[in-house]
């Protein structure tokens, strides 16, 4: 479960994602939604 904090800071900063390759700076935003993940046991694992 996200606490509601780490919530509020996720959806009020800005954030991006940055890679390089071959020298080559790459940076995307992030979507700046959060979700609750809930999983499903399958299979009793």
């Amino acid at each position: 479960m996200i606490n509601e904090d780490v919530k509020k800071v996720l959806t009020e900063c800005m954030w991006d994602l940055a890679t390089c390759s071959n020298n080559q700076p790459n940076v995307i935003p992030v979507a700046r939604q959060t979700h609750e993940i809930k999983f499903k046991q399958i299979n009793g694992k």
